[in-house]
């Protein structure tokens, strides 16, 4: 089969998949997480967001994003890595719910995989009600956390 055609194979298969299979892929600090896709609302080059005074930790600021004021989370401070100077690669990914609109930054975003997510295990360690690791999977020869934002405002 040529390239093309294993290529087309697998769009096709994608096509297929149900949205909920869906998951967009991304670093921090070298570790791999993902978050369910159908929830991302845009993902865009990081953007400085203006400075709020007493936001609670984790919280970088607010940015206007076409006329609707997001709240901007540090993923690195969300999980208690080194704060760094913004990168090239860096990305801002939005989620909108409820009356909630955020944005997380992260290191780089990879690429969209597929996987059941009946298929995550979750491990009592990494899944109590505060957190926003669900739990792990290894797709595509690789390990992920599996990340639930919505969490985030669950808990501020």
């Amino acid at each position: 089969m040529s390239d093309n055609k294993a290529n087309l194979a697998t769009e096709s298969e994608v096509r297929s998949q149900p949205q909920e299979w869906q998951w967009i892929t991304f670093k921090l600090e070298g570790t791999r997480y993902c978050h369910p896709i159908a929830d991302i609302e845009e993902i865009f080059h990081f953007t400085e967001p203006t400075p709020v005074p007493g936001a609670p930790h984790g919280i970088m600021g607010i940015l206007n994003i076409r006329g609707s004021i997001a709240t901007i989370y540090s993923g690195r401070l969300l999980f208690d890595l080194a704060n760094s100077e913004p990168q090239k690669d860096w990305r801002i990914i939005t989620l909108s719910f409820d009356d909630n609109f955020i944005g997380i930054t992260v290191d780089s975003v990879e690429e969209i995989i597929h996987f059941d997510p009946e298929e995550v295990e979750r491990t009592t360690d990494v899944t109590d009600q505060k957190s926003l690791v669900k739990g792990t999977i290894y797709a595509n020869e690789r390990l992920y956390s599996v990340l639930d934002f919505y969490r985030l405002v669950e808990n501020h």
